[in-house]
C-alpha cells in the first residue's frame, strides 16, 4: 500500500465495456481544477474499445493517471482493491466509469475534509441520474435523505435494509478504508460491504466523525447494462451480505419485496436457481408469501399435466422435465 500524500484525492474507477461513457467520465475528473488529484483506472478485460480509449486519455490527462488493464475477473470488490492499492492519496473516491463525478460539490467538501482531520468520510444523500446520452433524469430518493440527524447505528440499520448512500457519492479518508479492511474479495457485493465495514470499525474505535450532506457528488448513469437491473445478482449480493454481516437477524422485508418481483418477472426456468444461491436465499422458500407467489407462477406457467412431466426432442437429444424445474437430457441412439 502506498504512503498517503497529504491532501491528495485518489479517484479509483472501474470499467467493463464502458467505451461509450469513458470519455465523459474521465473528462469530468479533469474538471476538478485541483493540483492534488490522481486517477487510477482499472479496465476489467473489456471486449470493446475501452482499453484503447483509456490509454489515449491517460496520455493526454492533465492530472496523473494510472491505468491497469487486466483479464476479466467480474469481481468488483477485488478490482476496487486493485485500484485502491495503487492510491497515494489521503482521500479516496470509488466510482464506475459509466458514471460522472460532479467536481464542484466534491471540491467543496474535499476542502472541508482537508481542514478537519476528524472527518472519516463525507457522504451525500442526493442521487441524481443521467441517461445514456448524459441528460439529467430523476433523483433517486433513499431513506437517508429524509433523516435530519444520523448516527452510525442509523447508517448500519439502513445497510441492513440494503443501502444508506451510494458509494460513488462519498469521499473517504484512505486510512479509514485501510483500517476497516477495504473490500471483501470473496463476495459478490462491493459498496454495501465496504460501508458496513467502515461504520462498524468507526463504532468500535470512536476516533472519527462523519458528515452527511445533500449535494450530489456523482451523476449516476442509467442504461441497459446497469448491475441493479440484474435481479438474481442483486438477490445474491444481499443474501451473501446478510449471511456474513447480519447472521443473527431475520431477513428484512425488503428482501421479500425484491424476491417477489423477481419471481414474477424472471423467466420461469431461471427462478428456481435463486433459491440455490446460498442458505439465506434458500430460506426464502419457508416464507408463506414466497410460497404463494410460486404457486401462482406454477399455475400460470403450466397446465397440471405439463407441470408434472414434459418431454421434448431436438434431433437425437431428448429432454425430460419434471415439475417444471428438474431437467434430464440424454442422447437417443438409433
Amino acid at each position: 500500500m502506498h504512503t498517503n500524500k497529504k491532501g491528495l484525492l485518489s479517484i479509483c474507477c472501474l470499467g467493463y465495456n464502458h467505451a461509450r461513457f469513458i470519455p465523459a467520465a474521465i473528462e469530468a475528473m479533469w474538471k476538478f481544477n485541483d493540483p492534488n488529484i490522481e486517477i487510477i483506472a482499472v479496465d476489467d478485460g473489456s471486449s470493446d474499445a475501452s482499453p484503447e480509449l483509456l490509454q489515449k486519455l491517460a496520455e493526454k490527462s492533465p492530472v496523473p493517471m494510472k491505468l491497469i488493464l487486466q483479464k476479466n475477473t467480474g469481481n468488483v470488490g477485488k478490482n476496487f482493491n486493485t485500484a485502491f492499492k495503487q492510491a497515494e492519496g489521503e482521500f479516496v473516491i470509488f466510482v464506475s466509469l459509466d458514471d460522472m463525478l460532479y467536481a464542484p460539490n466534491i471540491t467543496k467538501h474535499l476542502q472541508r475534509m482537508r481542514q478537519n482531520d476528524t472527518l472519516a468520510f463525507t457522504g451525500s444523500s442526493k442521487n441524481i441520474t443521467i441517461d445514456a446520452n448524459g441528460n439529467r433524469g430523476q433523483e433517486i430518493t433513499l431513506p437517508l435523505s429524509s433523516m435530519k440527524k444520523v448516527s452510525l447505528n442509523d447508517l448500519l440499520e439502513l445497510e441492513y435494509n440494503f443501502g444508506s448512500f451510494f458509494i460513488q457519492n462519498a469521499i473517504f479518508r484512505k486510512d479509514i478504508v485501510e483500517q476497516a479492511g477495504a473490500f471483501d474479495e470473496d463476495m459478490t457485493g462491493d459498496d454495501i460491504v465496504l460501508r458496513t465495514k467502515i461504520f462498524r470499525y468507526m463504532l468500535l474505535n470512536q476516533e472519527k466523525d462523519f458528515a452527511i450532506v445533500n449535494d450530489e457528488f456523482c451523476l449516476y448513469r442509467q442504461h441497459g447494462a446497469n448491475v441493479h437491473l440484474n435481479g438474481p445478482r442483486q438477490i445474491k449480493i444481499v443474501t451473501e451480505y446478510l449471511e456474513r454481516y447480519w447472521p443473527d437477524r431475520p431477513a428484512p422485508s425488503v428482501l421479500y419485496d425484491w424476491a417477489e418481483g423477481i419471481l414474477n418477472n424472471e423467466p420461469y426456468a431461471k427462478i428456481w436457481d435463486i433459491f440455490a444461491l446460498n442458505k439465506r436465499a434458500a430460506s426464502l422458500l419457508a416464507s408463506k408469501r414466497i410460497q404463494r407467489v410460486l404457486i401462482k407462477r406454477i399455475q400460470k406457467e403450466t397446465s397440471p399435466w405439463r407441470f408434472i412431466y414434459k418431454k421434448e426432442k431436438i434431433h437425437n437429444t431428448r429432454t425430460i422435465t419434471l415439475f417444471s424445474c428438474f431437467r434430464f437430457t440424454y442422447k437417443h441412439k438409433r
